[in-house]
């Protein structure tokens, strides 16, 4: 388990599917791109170890055990020392504070126990929140990829973020 001020950081277990797959079934969880669609329950059941055997998916947890969000870390490039992070907050922890923190942890690993010394991210132009949250921890406006999703029927902007090992550790 990693540590934070407000929340911790722990593996996903297979007693969290179920919590996951509702979720996913409102939200479409960002976990469940890499399945193909229209999987079902059992499949994903049947299968968690091929499903979520990634060391890097975390379920973001406050002091009281209580599920806010999920976190992860990604396409790690070990000759270039840097990855990606996603993250969400599940409807109802929308806070900067508990994002944040949910970030710092996750970056902390990533920076000080994989020695990279980048991550990248992107946020819709629709999520204030994760731009925001994406600022509020330190990451740095890289730039825009016009219209490079498309989601609720029309292309969105993707906002590209980045957070280097220096600047973590200069501000931590």
């Amino acid at each position: 388990m990693l540590d934070g001020e407000k929340v911790n950081l722990r593996r996903i277990e297979k007693a969290d599917l179920w919590h996951l797959w509702e979720w996913h079934e409102r939200d479409e969880l960002y976990l469940f791109k890499a399945i193909k669609s229209f999987v079902s329950w059992d499949e994903i059941h049947d299968n968690y170890f091929k499903h979520f055997a990634w060391k890097g998916d975390f379920i973001t947890q406050d002091k009281e055990n209580r599920i806010l969000g999920i976190c992860s870390y990604h396409n790690v490039s070990w000759k270039n020392r840097s990855c990606s992070l996603s993250f969400r907050m599940q409807e109802g922890y929308y806070d900067f504070l508990l994002s944040v923190d949910t970030i710092h942890v996750l970056a902390s690993l990533i920076f000080n126990e994989l020695n990279l010394i980048k991550i990248d991210t992107f946020a819709p132009q629709t999520s204030t929140f994760d731009i925001q949250t994406f600022e509020k921890a330190g990451f740095v406006p890289e730039g825009v990829l016009r219209e490079h999703v498309f989601r609720d029927d029309k292309y969105l902007d993707m906002h590209i973020f980045s957070l280097f090992r220096e600047d973590f550790n200069n501000n931590d």
